[in-house]
């Protein structure tokens, strides 16, 4: 693979804890890189092509143009702010690299981008993201389009309920409020193939075991595992995927876990098809009509603004019942309606 993620290595032969090694037959032996590009820990490596490599170590950004051989600093690099800090813990993508541009976040809900391999960086303009959040995770899909996922962090490493989420269309450059997600996730990964997909874990200290997939995007998540607690993800196809638990928190033991099955597994439903959604515009109530009932037993309903926040939510759809939107503003919303196993978005005006 073009791109590789090296950090602190344990038990490989001529190789010293905190060095950088590196192999090019696929794991089968490692050669420690001279000069070692920075003591201690917390290194993140990311590979733009063979040559081009970038490491994060110690909160200092070196770059090499020679496969990590030298290494020198960026031209301009990040310009923090007096109390800001990078999150890089328990192999999360914090850093992130695709083609010839690099992203990362901040403690003070602020995103850098690099569009050189790491030359230069500037900052990102971040809304709606909450103030005192923690972006601990970047995933692309694609050079355009992204997932950035915060956290609410509090004293004692105790964290918020939901995970905080923006996304990017833009290669990074402006981020939008996205839809919470249902649980605090600590590693994103997109799914290379897919046409939106990505995968979130969580399990490490301060988190509770859950794997969750979207494959529109981040509107809609669907919980798959509550039970194994993952510290990092990675995929490199819509079927081959790989998480770890590195750091064996929660009583589970170091392990690795490959996928089995294909994480772009949620159908969507045509709103024509089985479930609609009347009247439109509306001004007192809508309702939700569905063919056949039996399919969408215990469904959720999420209804969205069209700045991605929350106006409703019932864990327990019944067909035929009016849901009262009278005190919303006017305005376009979302209707998103999901089982876990399929999933249908429609969408009404509010007069």
């Amino acid at each position: 693979s073009s791109r590789r993620r090296h950090t602190r290595f344990r038990n490989v032969t001529g190789v010293q804890t905190c060095a950088l090694p590196i192999s090019t037959d696929g794991g089968t032996s490692w050669i420690q890189v001279s000069p070692s590009p920075g003591a201690g820990t917390g290194s993140i490596v990311r590979y733009f092509n063979p040559s081009d490599v970038m490491l994060f170590n110690n909160g200092a950004i070196k770059i090499s143009n020679n496969g990590g051989s030298t290494w020198q600093g960026p031209a301009v690099g990040p310009s923090f702010l007096g109390n800001e800090s990078v999150v890089f813990d328990n192999a999360h993508n914090g850093l992130q690299a695709l083609g010839n541009r690099a992203w990362f976040g901040t403690n003070n809900h602020r995103i850098f981008r690099s569009m050189d391999k790491g030359n230069t960086w500037n900052v990102a303009t971040v809304q709606s993201m909450p103030v005192n959040s923690v972006i601990q995770t970047i995933a692309f899909v694609d050079s355009m389009h992204g997932l950035a996922v915060a956290s609410l962090l509090f004293p004692n490493y105790n964290y918020d309920v939901a995970s905080h989420a923006a996304k990017s269309s833009n290669g990074g450059g402006l981020w939008m409020a996205a839809p919470n997600l249902p649980a605090v996730i600590s590693n994103l990964c997109a799914v290379p193939g897919s046409s939106n997909a990505y995968v979130g874990v969580a399990g490490g200290t301060g988190t509770s075991p859950v794997t969750m997939i979207t494959v529109d995007g981040g509107s809609n998540w669907f919980v798959v595992n509550t039970t194994t607690a993952l510290g990092c993800v990675a995929f490199v196809s819509p079927t081959t995927g790989w998480a770890s638990n590195p750091d064996a928190s929660n009583g589970s033991s170091p392990a690795i876990y490959k996928w089995s099955g294909s994480p772009v597994n949620v159908n969507e439903i045509e709103s024509t098809d089985e479930i609609n959604l009347y009247p439109s515009p509306a001004t007192d109530f809508i309702n939700i009509t569905m063919s056949e009932q039996q399919n969408w037993e215990n469904a959720t309903l999420m209804i969205y603004d069209q700045t991605g926040r929350l106006c409703y939510e019932s864990n327990n759809l019944i067909a035929g019942k009016n849901i009262d939107i009278h005190k919303f503003e006017k305005g376009v919303y979302f209707v998103k309606v999901t089982n876990g196993k399929q999933f249908a978005t429609l969408k009404f005006s509010h007069l």
